[in-house]
Formats: C-alpha cells, structure tokens, sequence
C-alpha cells in the first residue's frame, strides 16, 4: 500500500499519462510492505495510445530506491552539518575552486576579518582582489598547495579591503563538491601577537 502522502500525486501522474497529457510516467512513492517496512519505489512507463488518445497499454519498471533515498537523506544532513559549523566558525574560512582559485563560499568571519562581503568575492580570486601583500609569498604558497595537496599554518601578509596589512597563519584542506576539487581554507590573525614578541 502507498503511503498516504504520496497517493494523490502517483495518482495525479498516473491519470496524466493515461490521458495522454504525458507521454510518459514517473513517479517516486513510498510503500508499505506486508513486513509493515517502508520501502521507496520509483516507477517509469510510458503509454501507447489509441485514436481518442486515451492510452490503450502501459509498459513500466518499478524499482525499488529504499537504499538510494536513505543515502540521499545523510548526505543532505551531512552537508547541512557542515554548512552550519562553517558558518558558525570564529575562524575565517573560505572554499575555493581548485581548478582557478575562485571564492565559491566565504564565511561572515571572513568578511569581517577581509572587509569584503561575499557578494564581492564569489566568483573572483583572492590575487584579483589585492589580498596577497607579496606576489612571491602568494606563488610559493600556491607551489607547497600544488605539491603537497594541503597546508598547515603557513605565515602570509594579506591586505584587507581598507588596505591594512595583516600577517596571518594560513591552513588548506582539499574537500569534493560535486565531484569537482576545491580547497578549504582557515585562516588566524597572528598580527598582535607576533608584534609583541
């Protein structure tokens, strides 16, 4: 038996193709099993139909994407997971495009410790924006990233949006969106305490 919540719409769906406002079907429900265990379901058919349009044969495949959908569900969790402690960090961090260093995120830390607003950096680079204070600080942090795949606490002078240098430790991960490498970077401003020494 459907689940209630999904009756309507396969039915909805179902009428359509029969009808022949749709060539062909799809649908996702989810069913309960004689076990009493709630399996998803996907269904494709597609209709022949007859000289008044209405269909005359249906021909389909059901399969069962229980497992799928269960996947789906912790990857959705798991993104949301991170997407709030990158958020929530008090550390500036931003991800980057691997292929051509573009900001694709940027956490409020790092606007406020940047002075750029994210609307200002996605889609553009860091060496586009002036942040780097020395371009052979920049290309000898790109060429350890390049070799080693990842970083941790390299010393770099930034310039903020203002234009006031900063001296900050530096840190690289390689992360995957979407099968497309990127890079997380975290950053912390060592300015005060490296004066002071």
């Amino acid at each position: 038996a459907c689940q209630p919540d999904d009756v309507a719409g396969a039915r909805r769906v179902f009428i359509e193709a029969l009808k022949g406002r749709r060539p062909t079907y799809h649908a996702e429900e989810r069913v309960i099993f004689p076990d009493g265990s709630v399996h998803w379901l996907e269904t494709f058919g597609h209709a022949e139909y007859g000289r008044g349009g209405r269909a005359v044969r249906m021909a389909g495949v059901v399969r069962d994407i229980t497992e799928r959908k269960s996947r789906d569900k912790a990857l959705r969790s798991s993104e949301n997971r991170f997407e709030r402690a990158f958020n929530a960090s008090p550390h500036p961090q931003a991800i980057t495009r691997a292929s051509d260093q573009r900001f694709v995120a940027v956490n409020p830390a790092f606007e406020r410790a940047s002075g750029y607003a994210a609307s200002e950096t996605l889609g553009r680079t860091a060496r586009e924006l002036g942040m780097f204070a020395n371009e052979q600080e920049r290309q000898a942090l790109f060429a350890t990233i390049q070799s080693d795949g990842s970083l941790r606490d390299a010393r770099i002078r930034l310039r903020r949006k203002a234009g006031t240098l900063r001296l900050v430790e530096f840190s690289f991960e390689p992360i995957d969106i979407d099968g497309e490498p990127h890079r997380l970077s975290q950053s912390r401003d060592i300015t005060e305490e490296f004066e002071a020494n």
